[in-house]
């Protein structure tokens, strides 16, 4: 199977051809982050039932 099977137009991709591509790319040079900046945000209705905002480091 390769990713012709699945037309042009297709988001399908084989994962021979993943791998390829990112071989192929800049993927693997990671930018520098500071542990201690905010790496995700979550809204939670929390205990008292007012909502808030959770700030998750690195």
């Amino acid at each position: 199977m390769d990713d012709g099977d699945y037309g042009e137009n297709s988001k399908t991709r084989s994962v021979s051809t993943i791998i390829k591509s990112i071989n192929n790319s800049d993927i693997r040079e990671r930018p520098v982050v500071d542990p201690d900046s905010i790496g995700s945000l979550i809204l939670t209705s929390g205990t008292t039932g007012e909502p808030k905002l959770a700030m998750i480091s690195h």
